[in-house]
């Protein structure tokens, strides 16, 4: 008999008011040409962390964009089983910088008015917080229909290309002004959120090291041409994640609907 951890426990009551982080997490950030690299997508928040349960009815798309297009993995995938955990692997062609990118299906969430209150304030949700105020609907559940967007920055050889650059159509998307790998240390990264291939102003966007176990370092929103500037110090894997929400009509079901949306990267020493 399999017994769930304690953790995969904490991660379920607290979806997706904790366990809201979903992101894109290569076991390697460098390749070489033709290679195939195994694949974890996470779910998380600060030390408490696992592999996303992946079922084919939660996934929508597992592709990679690089030098030489667009490319599907999802023959790669195993999803998640009994004892265990879901594995993907993605073979990258052709040097240059690769893109990662998971999208997963709806989902449902309904929270108690004053959990989903906190969820909305912490992760800086104007939308929804205007229209609850709007409608004298804060002790109201929440009830939230949601999906998640990831992409990783993978380098294939030493050339740097402009595809970690490109905005590749999610509907919710962090796209770096900057390669990341090219940044001096000190310098800073500035990115644009876009929404349904709009800038996005007014998303809270945060930065976070994944290997210290911590929350966020830096903390901004997006401007009024969705650009927000940060500067991640140090080696290692970072994550910048954004989630937006906005009311919705003509559901039975929801009252809601929520995007959260991640770009990872790895940073290497300084030479």
């Amino acid at each position: 008999m399999i017994r769930p951890t304690l953790l995969s426990i904490a991660l379920l009551l607290a979806q997706p008011a904790l366990a809201h982080d979903f992101w894109v997490q290569p076991r390697q950030w460098a390749a070489a040409e033709g290679q195939s690299i195994p694949v974890d997508i996470m779910v998380g928040h600060g030390t408490e962390k696992e592999r996303w349960r992946l079922t084919w009815d939660r996934l929508h798309a597992f592709r990679s964009l690089g030098p030489g297009g667009l490319v599907d993995h999802q023959a790669s995938v195993q999803p998640t089983a009994a004892g265990r955990p879901a594995t993907a692997s993605a073979r990258l062609d052709g040097e240059g910088t690769h893109l990662l990118m998971v999208e997963s299906h709806h989902a449902m969430s309904d929270l108690a008015g004053e959990r989903f209150q906190q969820y909305v304030a912490d992760e800086g949700l104007s939308a929804i917080a205007a229209h609850r105020t709007a409608t004298g609907t804060e002790a109201a559940n929440g009830r939230e229909l949601y999906s998640r967007r990831g992409k990783a920055i993978v380098q294939v050889g030493s050339r740097l290309t402009d595809d970690a650059l490109t905005p590749v159509g999610q509907t919710l998307e962090i796209v770096p002004e900057r390669h990341p790998l090219a940044l001096a240390p000190g310098e800073p990264l500035p990115v644009r959120v876009l929404f349904r291939g709009r800038p996005l102003a007014g998303a809270l966007i945060d930065l976070t090291h994944l290997e210290e176990g911590k929350g966020p370092v830096e903390t901004h929103r997006t401007n009024a041409e969705g650009r927000a500037r940060f500067t991640p110090k140090g080696a290692g894997p970072w994550k910048l994640n954004v989630i937006w929400g906005w009311p919705i009509e003509g559901r039975a079901d929801a009252d809601y609907e929520s995007i959260f949306s991640s770009l990872t990267f790895r940073l290497s020493e300084p030479r």
